[in-house]
């Protein structure tokens, strides 16, 4: 009785004898303009410019700093990557020295911040 598989053709299988059909799996994906579509997606993004400070933001802010301690829950509106973003967390680091203040895992330079709020 003749075998009732479909691939019973010589040109079937390969010539280490595996189906034609898998030999394809052994092939990975290649992506020969890698991070491209990235880079693009950055080009089109409009870049929001800093705001101006005035002294009496500047104090509040300073003022503001010099009570936060670890593990104070805050809301923080600072400039990064050409736009204002809102963090909110736990402190879990200040370090006056480098002027730079650690939410969670996000690590703030004094100078990028704008508004600064004690939850």
């Amino acid at each position: 009785m003749p075998s009732s598989s479909k691939h019973t053709g010589p040109s079937a299988f390969t010539s280490n004898g595996k189906l034609r059909a898998n030999r394809a799996s052994q092939f990975m994906p290649f992506a020969s303009l890698r991070g491209y579509y990235d880079q693009v997606r950055k080009q089109e993004r409009v870049v929001e410019p800093r705001r101006e400070q005035s002294e009496e933001l500047v104090t509040q802010l300073s003022h503001t700093l010099a009570t936060i301690k670890r593990g104070d829950v805050v809301r923080i509106v600072h400039y990064a990557d050409g736009a204002y973003l809102t963090t909110c967390g736990a402190v879990t680091e200040l370090v006056p020295a480098y002027q730079t203040i650690r939410i969670i895992k996000q690590t703030i330079r004094f100078e990028d911040i704008y508004e600064l709020e004690k939850l």
